[in-house]
């Protein structure tokens, strides 16, 4: 009798034991990833965001690269001119000649008789600023495949991206800042004395067209990722503390 009772008692803690782990839920961190659920940004979605960025980098590239090309051949460097009043087509000065260039509500000019020094550094800021560009674009397109949230260490990874991002950004703005102060440097050095008219010009280094409508969908697209994100690791705080007020009631019962 006892050797039974003990056998008894034995299987009831066994029964029991596995009541309490087929009680015990799933883990639902892992059994969340299903498809459509947790798949962040799909390849799609990323492959369209990659090529409105490549459009907003091709006016800035056009214009930086024909003239970085433009500055090492020795045809001058192009500058877009906002007070030119006159109409001459090639205006001499002391140590440069402008050669005027009609444009579509802008008027720029080749400034050709620079120094090796001048174009030396003018053409080593417009390659850091195109590297620049490049690498935001390739930051940004990283930034927003990091925005999973099945994926383990996804804030970790979205707030690194976020800070290369952020970096490489504004040492884009410093570049833009460079080009557009060693522009006025070179009408300062070069177009201000010798015109036979006394005309003194002020230009900048052409960046390339800005094109707000493509910046609006990207950040746009952006915002709404992140939104997204955001909405499903709610769900899933949300499921997980409900699971685990069940378990501690549980646990309660059985002690």
């Amino acid at each position: 009798m006892t050797a039974s009772t003990e056998a008894s008692s034995d299987s009831d803690t066994d029964v029991d034991g596995e009541a309490v782990v087929d009680h015990l839920p799933h883990d639902d961190a892992t059994d969340d990833t299903a498809p459509g659920q947790d798949a962040g940004v799909g390849p799609a979605s990323l492959a369209f965001t990659s090529f409105l960025l490549a459009l907003l980098c091709l006016s800035p590239f056009y214009m930086l690269g024909s003239n970085l090309w433009d500055l090492i051949n020795g045809r001058g460097l192009l500058l877009e001119f906002s007070d030119l009043t006159s109409q001459t087509q090639r205006l001499p000065f002391k140590h440069a000649t402008v050669q005027m260039i009609s444009g579509y509500s802008t008027t720029y000019g080749s400034v050709e008789g620079l120094s090796g020094a001048s174009r030396f550094f003018i053409g080593l800021f417009i390659s850091i600023h195109l590297i620049l560009i490049a690498a935001c674009a390739v930051a940004f397109v990283r930034f927003i495949a990091a925005i999973r949230p099945g994926r383990p260490g996804f804030v970790d990874l979205l707030f690194t991206r976020g800070g290369h991002l952020f970096w490489l950004l504004l040492g884009q703005a410093l570049s833009s800042l460079t080009l557009h102060v060693a522009g006025l440097a070179i009408s300062s050095d070069y177009l201000t004395l010798g015109n036979p008219q006394g005309q003194s010009l002020s230009g900048f280094i052409p960046t390339g067209n800005d094109i707000p409508i493509l910046k609006s969908v990207i950040i746009l697209i952006l915002a709404t990722h992140l939104l997204l994100a955001l909405h499903r690791v709610y769900q899933r705080s949300s499921t997980l503390a409900a699971e685990n007020t069940v378990l501690r009631k549980e646990t309660e019962g059985l002690v």
